[in-house]
Parts: C-alpha cells; sequence; structure tokens
C-alpha cells in the first residue's frame, strides 16, 4: 500500500506522516484505506494514523482488540480517545468486558497507564483507582490517585494500599501525589515502619519550602534519633538555611542534624561551643564502643572546630563525666587509636613519662621502651641504654633502638643518634645495621643530611663494607643512597660506587628529593647513559653491539618512566638507536600505541540508521566482531525501527547477514543466540516458520557426546527466543521444541507467552500445554492458575487432581491452588477453597512433605482456617500408623491450638478431647513413655490441645463444659492415682504436668481471664477433695497463684486486642502484693505454711510475676520490686524471708529508692535468720558491694 523511499529513518518517518496529511487533505474515505491489503507494518500505522485524525473510534477499539503490540501502542496515542465524550467506551465496565479479554496482560497494563495519563475526570479516575486495586495493579492504580481529591488520596491511604514501590522508585510521581499537602504526608508517613520514615522524609525535603517549621517538626517527631540515615541527605540549600534559621533545633537535637545537614555547612555556621555540645552528644553508650568506633577519628569534623590546645583537656572532662570509673589518657586505647596525636610535643611527652613511671605495662610485657619514641631525645637515649644494658635478644635490641630515630626530630638529635651507634652497636650482627639504616632512612630525608650528620651516617656504612666489591647484596641500595646524596649536593660521587647506577635503580628513593634535586638526578643519570652509548657510535652495528647497547638503552628508559617523562622527552641519540632496534622496543611501555577496541552499539547503528541507513552496510563486520565478545550486546531497538520502516531493503540484508551467519562453523554460542534473536524480530511468519522447521530436534533426547555444537545452540536460542517474534509463531511450531530435553530451554517462553500473547492465543497455549507430556503440563498448570478464571480452575484442578498420580504434579496442583486463594478476592476464595478442601481430604501418605508443611502455615484467611484444619485433621488421623503420619499428626495437633480460637469446639471436643482421654485414662493406656519418639510426641501436644481446649474460654456458657471436662480428669487421675510404670508414678507425673500445661496455656488470653478463674477454682477445689494435699502442696501453691494473678487482673478493662489498658500500676501491684500477703497470713495462722518449702515457693511466686508483668505491660524487675515493697507492710518473718528470695541482687538504677526502702524495712527486724539470710545473698555470694543494701 505505502512503499516509503527515504533514505534515512526521519524521513521515512516524515513520508509516513505526509502521507497521511495528504489523504486527510484529499478527504479519503477511510472505508476505502481500510479495506486495502496490509503488506508492512507501516500499512498497518498509517490506517492507525489515519483513523486517529478522523476520530474513528470503530477502528481504533478494533486494532486494540487485534492482539498486535505494534499497533495497539500507536493506537493508544490517540489522545481524544480519553476524552469525557468517548467515557461510554473508556471506562472499567466497558473495556473489562469488551477490549481486555483480547489482549495480552502487558498491553493492558498499558493502556491503563495510557488511560492514567490523558485522563483528566476525576469521577472517572476514581473509577479506574477502584479498578486496577480490584485487579491488583497497585503501581497503575496510584497513578490514577494523581488528580483525584486530598480526602479520596487520604482514604486511600488510611485503607492501606501499599504504594512504596511507586513511591520508592519515583520522585516526580511522590511531588505530584503529596503536593504541598501535610496532612497526606502525616497520614502517609503513620503507615511506615520507624526505619523506613527517616529516609522518606528526605526524599520529600522539598516540603521544607512548603514550610520549613512544619517540614522540621515531622523530622523531629517521626524520625528516631539512633537511626543513622544518608550523611547530608539535606543538601546544601536547606543544610544553610537550617543553620541559619534553625540553629536551636540543631543544638536541642544534635544526632538527628549532624547525620543529614552538609557537613561543611555545619562546620561553617558552627561556633567553638556548638561543637562542644556536638561532641558531647555523640558520646556512645560505653567506654567500649567510645574506642572501638573510634570517636576522634568518626567525629573528626565536629572535634577539628575545637582549638587544638583545648581539644585534649575537652575530651578527657567529657570522658570522664560520662564514664567514671574509665581511664583515658592511660588507657591503652588511647595509644592504639592514635589519640596522642592531638598532644602537644610537651604533653606527650608528660604523658610517655608518667606510664614510664607507672610501670602497668599496657602495651604488652617488657614493651615500656616504646613510650619513648614520645620523650625528648636526650631523656629518651638515657631511658633506652638501660633497656638495651638488659636485653640479650639480639632481634629485640634492634627493635628497642628504633625508637631512638623516632624520638630524634633534628639533625642534632640524628647525629647524637649516629655517634652512639656506632660506638656502642657497629660490632653488631649485619641484619641489625641494616635494619637500623632502614628505619632511619624511611624516617628521615637523608638527602637533606648536613655535613656532619651524613659523615656519622657515612661511618656506619664504612663499616658495611658497602665501598667494598666483596659486600652482601643489600649493600647495592645504600651505595645507591650515597651516590644520589654525593649527585644533589654536588659532591663527586666516590670512585667505588660510581659503577651502582649500572646495576639497578630503586625508584623509590627519589619521593624524597625536592623538584630542583630530581632534575640534577635525572640528568646526571641521562647524561651518563648516553656517554655510555656514544661509545658505540663508531663501531659497527652488529648482533654484539646490538645486544650491548640495548642494555643501557633499558637503563634510560627506566629512568625517564621513573621520573615521569614520555615518549618527546627521549634523547635524539637513544631514539636513534631505538629506531634501529625496532622490534625490540615496539612493545615498550613509552613507545607502544594504546590500542583501544571499541564495541559497536546499538546506539551508533541507530545514529548510522537516521543519517543514511546504507551506512549500515559498512558495519557487518564490526557488528559480527561485537557479536563475539559481548555478553550484554542487544539490537532491540534496531530491529524493531528495521522492521517497522525498512522491511522491503535494509532489513531483508540484515535477515540475510544474521541467516549466513548462523551457517559459518567458526561462529560463538554469543553471535549464535544474537543473531536468533534478530531473525525471530525481522522476519514475517512464513520465514520463521521455515527456519523453526529446518532447525526442529527429531528426538526428544540430545545427544550430548555427537550433536554438533552449534545446532544445539541454534536450537536452545529458538526455544529461548522464538517467542518474541510479532505475530506470535503458530503453536505447531512452537510444540515442535516443547519436548523432552529441550523443555528446559522453552522455560522463559511461558511466562512471556502468559504476559504478551493476546488472551485468547495465551488461553490457546495453555490449553495446548495442558494436554502436552507430563513434563511439560506442570508449567501449563502454572500458566492456567495465572490465566483462568475461579470456576474454570477449579473444574481444571480437581480434573487433573483426580486423574494424575505423580506426586511432583499434585504438589504442584496443591502448592498453586494455595497460593491462588490467597491472591483472590473474596467471592474467588470461596470457590478456590472449596478444590483446596477436596485435595486436602484425598491426599495420601506418599505426598510431597511440601504439601504437609503448607497446612501447617496460617496464611490462609481466617475464615477458612478453622475448616481447613478439621479437615486436615480428618485426613491424617486415617492415615497408616507410620512414623512420618504420627509426626504428621503432631503438626497438626499443634496448628490446631494455635488457631483455635478459629475452631469448632464441638468438632474437638468430638473427634480429639474426648476420644484421647478415653484412650488415655478410661482404656487407661496413659504410661510415662511410648514405644517411639514420635507417639510420645503425638500424646503430649494431644493432652497440650486439651489443655488449650479448656482454658480457652469466652463466656460462661463454654466454661460450663471446660469446667466439667477438667473435673472429670482430675476425679479418674484420683482413682488411678497409684498406678506405676516402669517404676514410675504415672498419674502423679501427668496431673503435675497437665495442671501446669492448665496454667501456661492460660496466660496469653488476658480479657478471658474472669472466666478462665473459675476453671482454676474449680480445678483447686476438687484437688483438695479428691487427692491428698501433701502429696502435691507446690501444685496447690501454684493453682492459688494462678487464681490470684487472675483475679487482679480481671479487675481492669481491655482494649479491642485484648490488652488491658488504663492501668493503675500502684494501685494494682498493691492490690497484687495484698492478695499474696493475705493467702501466706491465712496459711500461717492454719500452720499450713512450711517454712521448708520457701526457695519453691519464692520460684512459683516468681513465675506468675512474670506472667503479672507481661499482662500489664511492664518490666518484671521493677513489678517484682514494687511487689517486694508493698508485701513489707504485713510484718511478717515468712513475708521477709520470702521478699528476700523475690528480690534481684543487682538493683536496676531506675529502682535504687525502692530496693533501698524494702530492705531498710527488713534490716529493722529482729530476727537473726532474717538478717543471716539478707547479708548472705546481698553481700557474702560474691563480696561485691551493693549501695542500695
Amino acid at each position: 500500500m505505502l512503499d516509503l523511499r527515504g533514505n534515512n529513518l526521519p524521513k521515512r518517518q516524515r513520508e509516513l506522516n505526509y502521507k497521511v496529511k495528504e489523504a486527510i487533505e484529499k478527504k479519503v474515505a477511510f472505508d476505502i484505506i481500510k479495506d486495502k491489503n496490509e503488506e508492512t507494518d507501516v500499512d498497518k500505522l498509517f490506517k492507525i494514523d489515519l483513523a486517529s485524525n478522523y476520530r474513528n473510534i470503530d477502528y481504533i477499539i478494533e486494532i486494540l482488540k487485534s492482539g498486535d503490540s505494534l499497533c495497539i501502542s500507536r493506537a493508544l496515542k490517540c489522545v481524544w480517545l480519553y476524552e469525557d465524550v468517548n467515557s461510554n467506551i473508556i471506562n472499567t465496565d466497558y473495556l473489562n468486558d469488551n477490549i481486555f479479554p483480547y489482549m495480552s496482560l502487558k498491553m493492558k497494563k498499558k493502556m491503563l497507564t495510557a488511560v492514567s495519563i490523558h485522563m483528566k475526570n476525576e469521577e472517572r479516575m476514581i473509577s479506574f483507582y477502584n479498578y486496577c486495586i480490584k485487579e491488583k495493579l497497585t503501581n497503575i492504580a496510584s497513578k490514577f490517585l494523581l488528580l483525584t481529591s486530598e480526602s479520596f488520596k487520604l482514604d486511600a491511604i488510611k485503607n492501606g494500599v501499599n504504594f512504596n514501590t511507586i513511591i520508592n522508585e519515583e520522585t516526580e510521581y511522590v511531588k505530584h501525589f503529596f503536593g504541598n499537602s501535610f496532612t497526606l504526608l502525616e497520614a502517609y508517613l503513620q503507615t511506615l515502619n520507624k526505619w523506613n520514615i527517616g529516609p522518606f522524609l528526605l526524599k520529600v525535603r522539598y516540603f521544607y519550602s512548603v514550610s520549613d517549621v512544619k517540614y522540621l517538626d515531622l523530622l523531629e517527631s517521626y524520625v528516631k534519633v539512633e537511626t543513622k540515615m544518608k550523611p547530608e541527605a539535606l543538601g546544601l540549600r536547606i543544610s544553610k538555611s537550617i543553620m541559619k534559621k534553625h540553629k536551636d533545633r540543631v543544638l536541642n537535637k544534635p544526632l538527628l542534624y549532624l547525620y543529614i545537614l552538609n557537613q561543611k555547612l555545619l562546620i561553617k555556621y558552627s561556633s567553638v561551643q556548638d561543637a562542644k555540645l556536638f561532641a558531647i552528644a555523640l558520646l556512645p553508650s560505653s567506654a567500649s564502643v567510645f574506642w572501638f568506633e573510634n570517636y576522634r577519628r568518626t567525629n573528626k569534623y565536629i572535634l577539628d572546630i575545637i582549638p587544638k590546645n583545648e581539644l585534649y583537656a575537652f575530651l578527657k572532662n567529657i570522658f570522664t563525666d560520662a564514664y567514671p570509673n574509665e581511664e583515658f589518657e592511660m588507657s591503652v586505647n588511647f595509644y592504639n587509636y592514635g589519640f596522642y596525636e592531638m598532644l602537644t610535643v610537651e604533653e606527650k611527652e608528660q604523658w610517655a613519662l608518667h606510664h614510664i613511671e607507672n610501670q602497668q605495662e599496657i602495651l604488652g610485657h617488657g614493651e615500656d621502651y616504646k613510650w619513648y619514641k614520645f620523650v625528648n631525645f636526650d631523656k629518651a637515649l638515657e631511658g633506652i641504654k638501660r633497656y638495651i644494658m638488659v636485653t640479650t635478644d639480639m632481634a629485640k635490641r634492634g627493635e628497642i633502638i628504633n625508637i631512638l630515630v623516632e624520638s630524634a626530630k633534628t639533625q642534632r638529635d640524628l647525629e647524637k643518634l649516629l655517634k652512639y651507634f656506632y660506638e656502642r652497636h657497629v660490632n653488631e650482627n649485619p641484619s641489625l645495621k641494616e635494619q637500623f639504616l632502614n628505619t632511619i632512612i624511611q624516617n628521615h630525608n637523608v638527602f637533606e643530611f648536613e655535613e656532619d650528620c651524613w659523615n656519622a651516617f657515612n661511618k656506619i656504612l664504612y663499616s658495611m663494607d658497602i665501598y667494598s666489591p666483596s659486600g652482601y647484596f643489600y649493600m647495592t641500595d645504600f651505595g645507591l643512597i650515597v651516590a644520589i646524596y654525593s649527585i644533589v649536593n654536588q659532591k663527586p660521587v666516590p670512585e667505588q660506587l660510581k659503577d651502582v647506577f649500572y646495576s639497578r635503580f630503586n625508584y623509590l628513593y627519589t619521593d624524597k628529593l625536592t623538584e630542583e634535586k630530581r632534575k640534577m638526578l635525572y640528568d646526571y643519570l641521562l647524561k651518563l647513559y648516553i656517554k655510555k652509548v656514544e661509545e658505540f657510535e663508531d663501531k659497527n652495528y652488529d648482533d654484539d653491539v646490538k645486544r650491548s647497547v640495548r642494555r643501557y638503552i633499558y637503563m634510560v628508559l627506566c629512568v625517564m618512566e621513573i621520573f615521569e617523562k614520555s615518549k618527546k622527552d627521549c634523547p635524539e641519540l637513544i631514539m636513534k638507536y631505538v629506531k634501529m632496534d625496532w622490534q625490540e622496543f615496539q612493545n615498550h611501555r613509552l613507545f607502544k600505541k594504546k590500542v583501544e577496541i571499541k564495541d559497536i552499539q546499538e546506539y551508533d547503528l541507530i545514529q548510522l540508521l537516521k543519517k543514511d541507513a546504507i551506512l549500515l552496510n559498512a558495519k557487518f563486520n564490526d557488528l559480527k566482531s561485537t557479536m563475539n565478545r559481548s555478553f550484554t550486546f542487544r539490537l532491540n531497538q534496531l530491529m524493531r525501527k528495521l522492521k517497522i520502516y525498512f522491511s522491503k531493503d535494509i532489513a531483508k540484508e540484515f535477515l540475510s547477514f544474521f541467516t549466513n551467519l548462523l551457517s559459518d562453523p567458526k561462529i560463538g554460542y554469543l553471535s549464535i543466540y544474537t543473531s536468533v534473536y534478530c531473525i525471530v524480530q525481522l522476519a514475517d511468519e512464513k520465514f520463521i516458520v521455515e527456519f523453526m522447521c529446518k532447525y526442529a530436534p527429531l528426538e526428544p533426547k540430545i545427544d550430548h557426546q555427537n550433536i554438533d555444537r552449534n545446532l544445539l545452540y541454534i536450537r536452545e536460542a529458538i526455544c529461548r527466543f522464538s517467542c518474541y517474534s510479532r505475530p506470535p509463531v503458530p503453536l505447531s511450531n512452537v510444540l515442535m521444541y516443547l519436548k523432552g530435553d529441550y523443555v528446559h530451554y522453552c522455560l522463559p517462553m511461558f511466562n512471556h507467552y502468559f504476559a504478551h500473547l493476546p488472551r485468547p492465543l495465551s488461553l490457546k497455549f495453555v490449553e495446548v500445554v495442558l494436554n502436552a507430556p507430563l513434563s511439560i503440563q506442570k508449567h501449563g498448570l502454572r500458566l492456567a492458575f495465572k490465566s483462568y478464571s475461579a470456576g474454570d480452575l477449579k473444574k481444571l484442578v480437581l480434573s487433573v487432581w483426580k486423574k494424575t498420580k505423580n506426586v511432583s504434579l499434585r504438589l504442584i496442583l496443591y502448592k498453586c491452588l494455595f497460593q491462588k486463594i490467597l491472591n483472590e478476592e473474596e467471592v474467588s476464595q470461596k470457590e478456590l477453597y472449596k478444590a483446596l478442601k477436596v485435595l486436602t481430604s484425598e491426599l495420601r501418605d506418599d505426598d510431597h512433605n511440601d504439601i504437609f508443611d503448607l497446612i501447617l502455615s496460617d496464611q490462609l484467611p481466617k475464615s477458612f482456617r478453622g475448616d481447613y484444619l478439621e479437615t486436615a485433621w480428618t485426613l491424617v488421623s486415617k492415615l497408616r500408623e507410620k512414623g512420618v503420619n504420627i509426626e504428621r499428626q503432631a503438626k497438626v495437633l499443634r496448628n490446631i491450638k494455635t488457631n483455635i480460637t478459629l475452631m469448632d469446639r464441638d468438632f474437638l471436643m468430638e473427634y480429639i478431647v474426648k476420644p484421647h482421654i478415653h484412650e488415655m485414662l478410661i482404656e487407661k493406656k496413659i504410661r510415662p513413655s511410648y514405644k517411639s519418639r514420635e507417639i510420645s510426641e503425638r500424646v503430649k501436644t494431644k493432652w497440650e490441645l486439651v489443655a488449650k481446649f479448656i482454658v480457652t474460654i469466652e463466656n460462661e456458657e463454654t466454661s460450663k463444659t471446660s469446667i466439667d471436662l477438667v473435673t472429670s480428669i482430675i476425679k479418674t487421675c484420683a482413682e488411678m492415682w497409684d498406678e506405676v510404670h516402669d517404676e514410675r508414678y504415672t498419674i502423679r507425673l501427668f496431673c503435675t504436668n497437665f495442671i501446669s500445661s492448665l496454667r501456661a496455656n492460660s496466660n496469653a488470653f488476658f480479657q478471658n481471664f474472669k472466666y478462665v478463674n473459675c476453671i482454676f477454682e474449680r480445678v483447686l477445689f476438687t484437688i483438695l477433695e479428691v487427692l491428698p494435699s501433701q502429696e502435691i502442696y507446690l501444685t496447690i501453691w501454684d493453682l492459688w497463684l494462678v487464681i490470684i494473678t487472675r483475679k487482679v487482673c480481671s479487675k481492669m478493662e481491655c482494649d479491642e486486642n485484648g490488652l488491658f489498658k488504663n492501668i493503675e500500676y500502684d494501685k494494682i501491684c498493691d492490690d497484687y502484693a495484698n492478695e499474696i500477703g493475705d493467702l501466706i497470713v491465712d496459711l500461717v495462722n492454719k500452720e499450713q505454711f512450711y517454712r521448708s518449702f520457701l526457695p519453691h515457693i519464692a520460684q512459683v511466686v516468681n513465675n506468675h510475676i512474670s506472667v503479672f508483668s507481661c499482662a500489664i505491660k511492664e518490666c518484671a524487675d521493677m513489678v517484682r520490686i514494687t511487689i517486694c515493697n508493698n508485701l513489707t507492710h504485713f510484718k511478717l518473718p515468712e513475708i521477709y524471708l520470702l521478699v528476700l528470695m523475690l528480690l534481684p541482687t543487682d538493683c536496676p538504677h531506675a529502682y535504687f529508692d525502692t530496693c533501698k526502702d524494702t530492705l531498710q524495712k527488713i534490716k529493722e527486724i529482729d530476727n537473726n535468720e532474717i538478717q543471716s539470710y539478707l547479708y548472705q545473698k546481698f553481700l557474702r555470694e560474691d563480696f561485691k558491694r551493693r549501695k542500695f543494701v
């Protein structure tokens, strides 16, 4: 229909636009154009653009339903389509029923995004927002909010819609969404966790320009001081404004602002007093952290504001105040972390001498000599001499002497040191002398030594025979130093060392030279080597001469590199010989040309296409090279443009190029992948079908030993990339590769087709795959869960489940169905849950453990969970009695116990509780242990479930059932009280554990304490009635405390979450103490309080105080101390002893006064037993001083 002739991309695009304009001007009837045959993509675009200009909405809708992603994308650019006049079509109901069913998922998202960009009507945008939320397209839904009212945005935030992804990734979106509304901002902040609030507030720092006061108020309210954020996050402008206008805020909350203000501006606008305040605020919680984090280095930018002469005294003061009992300058950390660097020379000396005098040896045994490096040289020399006199180890003696090198600060000191060393240590081992001289060279600039100092240094060198040809290998370095010193100080080089420059040259020494002296040395060396080369000028340039000259040429080149010279600085004579011996020197760094291998990029090719398409033909060789080398080379955009605008010319040449490339036996797999990808992008349907048939595998198995590797790579690439063709490859051709070993390579195809195929084709693909062999079918099932409706999916799942016995396929079915339920709307969830219930009821014991693990998860909605667990128990209880099945039963029982409030009590009673009690107690199968670990665990879990069942009551009606049940259990136990198995009293053990289990399982439901208490009162009444109290004395105490705890707690109100509110702490603790005190007084009066049990009673009381403190949400130690203080009002010896046992040995600082008051009252009691116990516990246990005692 159209034949574009432009020689580049822009011209062809303009030509297409001209053709459209021409047709409009000639008023060509669209129906005439519409009926014409489409040969290329340009023809399709021409029709769409013409329809757009004619506002032919029927054709545009037809295109939207066509399934061609290129045409749909073009049609979506029709801005008029989104106007209110077309609201009868562009609305959620019409699109969902008439257009989206024909679109791919990708195109559906693209259309919704286009609608969000172009639509301006708020009512319509709200409708689309709700639709996207329903479809779980949250990111797209958020785009519809931009033009809605603040109140609607506020509702969206409060409804808990998760916009975090788009808000975190798109800064511009944030500005448009929140605008200047602090109301919206604060509402959104309340949805974030505390770790995300800080970074987000910094992201919306533009609010500072809206209202600096409000923004900083939010920052200070929501960002925790301990939350470390990105440094300097507020930038220069805001940091400057805060420091000038709101410095009082910075000083009030330094830890917040120090982390987010620009450091340079913070320093600029901070005074010395400010810096001191910041430094105090930055002190960590403990001295160990102070040293570990290297406080001085970490906060250097703040400490540098403080004058150096004040810094040490200031740091010492704040350290001592913050950590009273910790050493500062006398700590080894002060030395290890370099804090001494802030001391003056005089302060360092005093500090070091103090350490020497103390003889604490904090640096290690025998290491105090190291302090002398900070001491005046003359004092250090005298001190070091004493260490040397008593040190026999040569290596250690060398280390000690080297400290003097660091102590020496002037050439006078060095001269003294060198003379001392010569007089006292000249006969030491050569290695010690070498180490000594190397230390001097490293710490001082020997090339700047004055005459006397150099002579002293040189004297030691003479003792080492460096002027003798028989010296050790290390002598060359020292000889080199002498030679360099002579050159740069304009002295003659000693005759014995003139050849030192012909051996090797150590460039490290030149770093200590000034620029002037470096030039002197460079000129000398160049002159020296050139003079040597000149000696060969008159000689015949044969191989022997060539080899000799090379030596000196390399020396010159080495010196040039050391002194950072370039090729242009190379002397003419040297360059002459380099050219004569070019093969030898051509690869030297000074002469080698830097050749950059630049891979051609897609951008470069597109630029050529925009300039002149014919230029691309000259790039085939470059393209081939790049394809062979690059793992990341892509031509997506270029191929699309070629197929659309150059399908009749350049595209065919590229198609031929890639096709021929596949025939090259030397091609690599990277080129094969790129070639196949480009072929499926460029070719039409006929070519792709023939191409896929040509390489289609005949056998499902790959013969890796004999198959041609390139053929395998081509097939693999076809499997991976055939899904990218447009139009899609016929399914019959796809199935040629969906078999056997090739399925693995086709995995990317499944998800791609699901997202990119038009929905009718996508469903057809899923249907075909579902009818394929098992290895392919399981992938089809995963796609079916993404694309089928709830009703169709239910039928499919049940059909496949009944047909298959394959464990792997059953696992996929179950897991996918389970996950699908979690992601669906409530109506669909109910439909799919029916299928899940069927699957659960038909599980076999050989099914995968992952299925049974899913049963144990609490992911299902609460409305299904109880029924689901009933189904699960009905199943597992009927499985064969073997180890793995018994474990599964125990796990289901534990999950039932966890979710007991969601369970049907009648079901539990009939199918678990009653049968278990009957089996254990009526049939007398109860034992201390059972024949296997699994059975023991199951029995234990069932009894825990029974206990949980009894104490989980919400009203008086359910409490009656529980009371009857627990009464019958205890009375039955009484009848079997003397039962013995394996030499153990079975029922006595069980009864004790069961009552403990009742208590433990009742601790969580605070709101039910008033109902639970009647159960424990009945338990107490029953055991006192039917069991001998002397055998269960502590159990009775446990029950008394259970009843007291729940009685006191039941007086408080509960909120909607079942937690106590409006707690009057002092009153509630006083009530608790009074209940315990009254109980003890009553027992003492009845002579039923046995003091020998006091340690055990104290432990029971302690346990219940922990439960009580948890219920009122207070620290257990605080509650314990408060109750103990209140108990002392009873003035009873037994209670005083109990109080002493309950009090913590080490009192927290916050409760110091209460502890002291409690113990003071006890000290006033004239009772030796009590006083002895007090001093034993608080003093003699560890003899630690406690100020509250």
